[in-house]
């Protein structure tokens, strides 16, 4: 049972009044923010040693000196518990001084349900105690996409929802005609016993025992061919020469074939960042890599990250051995609750000779590797971030900037795309798309006066505002935008880009009075940055306008042909599920349709061939 304890002075007299059992203690600011939340086995002890006097003080427990007012602690009936509830309590209040992922989202899974009779393979980004099989996290949401669209299209696995699979019924999707999927949509006793195959198999491959699956599969090869299964033999074969492709050939790096994860781990010289690098061994072999970005203010050392790091990220995907770098605090404590908490044996181990320990160093040379890749990247924005100071004045604040861009069809289907970078990466969070009204083909002035007067209104409504705001285009639209956000009180700093004439012409910079052109090296990382932060404002806008025109094409172009009425056009849509497959239909295909002739269906493949040029 736990009992919160009163709050005390931030002063050595109060530790008189701690009791000398196991409990969470909390260093607390004047207005109550949570400064720093620890777990004790003796609390008078441990909090006791913030007020030491050594002359070899950490930096945090000299800002806690300086900024906590209040201690608070909460009284738990064992260590463990002890654990448990500053790990809550970290994740709930997020404490200023506590170690913290800088990127703090949720990474993706791939999950294969259990509890369906044909499960189902997708991207999920939370994990639920349902019962089902997650893989991951993966740092890297295009490797997760990749890996996914690999194992689903190798295994013949669905990737569509219970309700899009009932839907299919009649006639099996686009994934069931390219032999991606064994189209569980169809039912049957020979489909189920397929894919429960395929789930084995694809289990199989993303726990990492690829031999073990190369060996089955190759087995029941033999035994498909003996039977003269061919076909079946066949398409086995084809499944183990993408399976042995996908698997990068290495030479042994233990020599015992075991699954383990080796931890590394590097910081910076202030530990103002850290990385943390987990490499993945599936019998003896390096499979996979992990990197974790981490905020490291004023942390203690590396043994207090590694700890953090085991608490928050360990999960059912790492195998039950894992190398670390070096002891941490508690070892034995955070090994028991990690048991508890995945529900199998878990070891941690230091190793000091042999094959896991080069395996360690390999670790650490990659977290080194990372940290120094990601500090040149940071390096490579402050100099951005300093270009702007200087050419435009100190009160530019570069950390949030906006860039416009207007995509149309000689006026028609207009979009308007709005991108957002913070610090130098783009924030997809703040990407915006505006369907604009219809203007003239060679008038992108309404379209951006359209777009900057939607974005003030959201700034006015309690939206946050950008400190730098771009336009694609020359003085014209640059004039447009300034003449909207003059009605704003705190307006940006506000930007043209106009793109050279010809091929050899550098793009040109516009900014309002007193700057008008600005003038760049080619080389400027400023103006580089610029350039980027336009050509994706162009390629979102771009990329929306043709998903629009792409959908207007699938809803008029089949009624103008004459013949075709609303109710073949539904049937067409309706038997090759959309545009994409009636490209891919031939004319014996579209035959099949009812009330489709044989003229009828060459005049759909002369209006797609027409569309497509």
């Amino acid at each position: 049972m736990w009992e919160r304890g009163i709050e005390l002075p931030f002063k050595k007299e109060s530790t008189d009044h701690l009791p000398e059992t196991a409990g969470v203690y909390i260093f607390k600011g004047p207005d109550g923010e949570y400064l720093y939340v620890g777990k004790a086995v003796n609390l008078k002890k441990r909090v006791r040693s913030y007020f030491t006097g050594s002359k070899e003080v950490y930096p945090k427990v000299q800002l806690l000196h300086k900024k906590a007012t209040h201690i608070e602690y909460i009284l738990c009936p064992s260590e463990k518990d002890a654990l448990i509830l500053e790990d809550t309590i970290i994740k709930r209040t997020r404490p200023r001084y506590n170690v913290r992922l800088r990127d703090d989202k949720a990474y993706p899974f791939i999950r294969i349900g259990t509890g369906t009779k044909f499960p189902r393979i997708h991207l999920v980004r939370r994990k639920k105690g349902d019962g089902a099989s997650y893989f991951g996290p993966y740092t890297s949401a295009d490797s997760a996409r990749k890996t996914l669209r690999f194992v689903a299209n190798t295994f013949a696995l669905r990737t569509c929802t219970d309700a899009v699979m009932k839907a299919h019924k009649k006639r099996p999707c686009l994934r069931y005609q390219l032999g991606h999927c064994l189209g569980p949509c169809k039912g049957g006793e020979l489909v189920l016993e397929q894919y429960d195959e395929g789930v084995k198999g694809a289990l199989e491959f993303l726990s990492g025992e690829h031999s073990q699956l190369v060996r089955r599969l190759k087995a029941e090869m033999q035994r498909a061919s003996q039977s003269l299964a061919f076909e079946k033999a066949a398409k086995i074969r084809d499944q183990i020469a993408a399976i042995e492709a996908s698997v990068e050939p290495q030479e042994m790096v233990l020599r015992q074939e075991i699954d383990v994860e080796a931890i590394g781990i590097a910081s910076s010289e202030e530990q103002v960042i850290s990385i943390v690098t987990v490499l993945k061994v599936r019998k003896g072999r390096v499979t996979g890599k992990e990197e974790f970005f981490y905020e490291t203010p004023l942390a203690a050392g590396p043994g207090e990250l590694l700890r953090a790091f085991l608490l928050d990220r360990l999960n059912s995907s790492y195998s039950n051995n894992i190398l670390i770098p070096q002891r941490i605090e508690d070892l034995r404590l955070v090994e028991s609750y990690l048991r508890e908490r995945l529900g199998r044996p878990v070891s941690i181990r230091v190793p000091s000779r042999g094959d896991k320990k080069r395996l360690v160093d390999l670790a650490q040379k990659n977290a080194t590797h990372a940290l120094e890749t990601k500090i040149s990247n940071m390096l490579k924005w402050s100099k951005v971030e300093e270009g702007f100071k200087t050419r435009f004045g100190r009160h530019v604040d570069p950390t949030w900037i906006e860039c416009v861009d207007v995509s149309h069809t000689f006026g028609q289907q207009r979009i308007g795309g709005l991108v957002c970078f913070r610090e130098g990466k783009p924030y997809k969070s703040g990407y915006r798309l505006y369907n604009l009204s219809a203007g003239d083909q060679q008038d992108d002035y309404s379209g951006i006066e359209e777009i900057v007067r939607r974005r003030i209104k959201a700034i006015l409504e309690g939206g946050e505002a950008p400190g730098i705001f771009i336009v694609d285009g020359g003085r014209g639209q640059l004039g447009v935008a300034v003449k909207e956000f003059s009605k704003v009180e705190n307006r940006p700093l506000i930007l043209s880009i106009a793109k050279g004439r010809s091929g050899e012409e550098e793009d040109t910079i516009f900014a309002p009075p007193p700057f008008g052109r600005v003038d760049f090296k080619r080389d400027d990382p400023v103006y580089r940055f610029i350039q980027m932060v336009r050509d994706e404002a162009h390629r979102f806008s771009i990329t929306a306008h043709r998903r629009k025109r792409q959908k207007g094409i699938r809803a008029s172009f089949l009624c103008e042909i004459h013949g075709i009425g609303n109710r073949r056009k539904e049937l067409l849509l309706k038997q090759f599920g959309g545009l994409k497959g009636l490209r891919e239909a031939s004319v014996s295909d579209l035959e099949k349709v009812p009330g489709i002739t044989h003229r009828l269906a060459c005049k759909i493949v002369e209006k797609l061939r027409e569309i497509e040029s």
